[in-house]
């Protein structure tokens, strides 16, 4: 009976990890109020298991930026970015229709944005 219950428990929890990764999955927008004004980032997030990727539209066009070491563990996600060159790391948190994610730069500074769904 134990054995029943811890399974059925296991399972709940794995099936639980996968539904809020296919929540992650989707566009999402967050609006960085900046000193030469207000500029919009886009991302393109796609989940496979725990695996992320997907990419960042760069505020000033050009070609997407492809997420980096993408993964998801419950609700939280990480991943990293490369700039030029310059390498941020990304850890977030999914609260439905919204994502609270924390940037680190290799210079020690960091950046919380509140990444919202976008509306499809």
């Amino acid at each position: 009976m134990i054995q029943k219950i811890f399974f059925t428990a296991l399972l709940s929890l794995g099936l639980g990890g996968a539904a809020i990764a296919q929540g992650i999955a989707g566009n999402w927008t967050a609006t960085i109020h900046g000193q030469n004004g207000d500029f919009t980032l886009n991302f393109h997030l796609k989940t496979a298991g725990d695996s992320l990727a997907g990419t960042l539209d760069p505020p000033q066009g050009g070609d997407p930026i492809q997420l980096e070491n993408g993964r998801v563990a419950q609700d939280s996600l990480f991943f990293d970015l490369d700039f030029n060159g310059n390498l941020t790391h990304h850890l977030g948190k999914y609260d439905g229709d919204s994502i609270l994610l924390t940037t680190q730069r290799q210079d020690g500074s960091s950046r919380t944005l509140v990444l919202k769904r976008a509306s499809q």
